[in-house]
């Protein structure tokens, strides 16, 4: 066994129980808050995020994406398309299938959750800035530069 084993120092468990924690509480705390300032409810706001622009995505495969039943994501889709975010369009060489699209003004309200989400926690951005380099570092030693939607440890 060697110091970097979990099995001999449950430090590495602590620090990486610590960061999901906090990590999935700011994004739970911060969703919610947007959603609740751009008038939207927490899956209305899940459902454009899971939506990219120029993109449309099937309902059954934004069901799949938003891990929950199709017959949620009609209701969510019917209240959003009211609303002016999304429109439903059949693909062209499936009619029986429904798309879900993002309309211009969809995509300005998408854009700003993301800038809400993205933007970093006061806690972070109140450390002095060499700390800010050096947890940065950590982090890109431990897990190295991460593409855009991929997951950790593929």
């Amino acid at each position: 066994m060697n110091e970097h084993d979990p099995a001999v120092s449950g430090l590495a468990g602590d620090i990486w129980r610590l960061m999901s924690q906090v990590s999935f509480d700011l994004m739970r705390e911060r969703l919610a808050c947007s959603a609740t300032e751009l008038k939207l409810s927490v899956p209305q706001a899940q459902l454009l995020l899971a939506v990219e622009p120029d993109r449309p995505l099937a309902q059954h495969k934004l069901a799949a994406r938003l891990h929950c039943d199709p017959s949620n994501v009609t209701g969510l889709v019917s209240r959003l398309e009211a609303q002016g975010l999304v429109a439903r369009c059949p693909p062209a060489r499936d009619r029986r299938v429904r798309q879900v699209s993002l309309t211009p003004r969809g995509e300005m309200v998408r854009r700003s959750l993301l800038e809400r989400l993205e933007c970093a926690p006061e806690e972070i951005a109140a450390l002095p800035l060499d700390d800010q380099r050096r947890w940065l570092d950590l982090l890109l030693q431990a897990f190295g530069e991460q593409e855009e939607g991929s997951c950790l440890g593929e």
